[in-house]
């Protein structure tokens, strides 16, 4: 009798784009074809387009964002670094690699915590809540996959079709504000452990080592 080996799933592959400024002011992008596995889909699928980010100058969507703009933290503001983006499609098969299968709607209107519409994140996105004792406006608990966000305000959706989805990197590596919630932006291995492996892979995108130099312990763990 003749054993018929299963034939291996085909990697797939998505576009990925990256923006980023050099010491001089220069402004630098680069579009890879990349595979569509969670290194690459953490560090450029976080917001979907038309997230409101709120900055200085109030909120704007952040596909108008660029490298160098400033933007709300949970403390302070920071300038943007790095943007990277990829184009979520609803269409790859149940066997690939890919973490971004569905959205996530997190209904902020309803919650009264913004008049913009609802936030609409990446599976792997983590929001910061704050700790209700504390003083210190920067100091919030461990960062919560979205996946666990609870009260009823938080479920899955599959779009009907390609939706463009965005992570940033900014100065302090702090959660910024969206639609009233502190999410988390992309963080370096001086600042995290968390998905450290990703780090080598994630070179060829531009994504910096660190977003700045000789700051400290990040203030959020998980």
């Amino acid at each position: 009798m003749t054993h018929l080996s299963p034939i291996p799933a085909k990697r797939q592959f998505r576009l990925y784009d990256a923006h980023w400024r050099l010491p001089n002011g220069e402004l630098r992008h680069v579009e890879k074809r990349l595979p569509a596995t969670a290194p690459f889909e953490r560090a450029c699928a976080a917001f979907s387009r038309g997230t409101l980010i709120d900055t200085p100058a109030g909120a704007i969507a952040i596909e108008d964002l660029r490298p160098g703009d400033r933007v709300m933290t949970l403390a302070g503001t920071s300038a943007i670094v790095w943007i990277g983006s990829t184009v979520m499609i609803p269409v790859l098969p149940r066997q690939s690699e890919s973490i971004l299968n569905s959205l996530v709607r997190v209904q902020t209107s309803a919650m009264q915590l913004c008049n913009g519409g609802d936030l609409v994140l990446g599976p792997a996105a983590r929001i910061a809540r704050r700790l209700p004792e504390a003083r210190d406006p920067a100091a919030y608990r461990a960062l919560d996959p979205i996946d666990a966000f609870g009260d009823g305000y938080a479920f899955s959706i599959l779009p009907q079709g390609p939706v463009r989805m965005f992570q940033l990197m900014v100065q302090s590596e702090h959660p910024v504000s969206a639609h009233g919630l502190f999410v988390e932006t992309l963080r370096s291995p001086k600042s995290t452990t968390l998905f450290a492996d990703d780090w080598p892979l994630l070179a060829q995108l531009s994504v910096p080592a660190a977003a700045t130099r000789g700051f400290g312990v990040a203030r959020l763990t998980r």
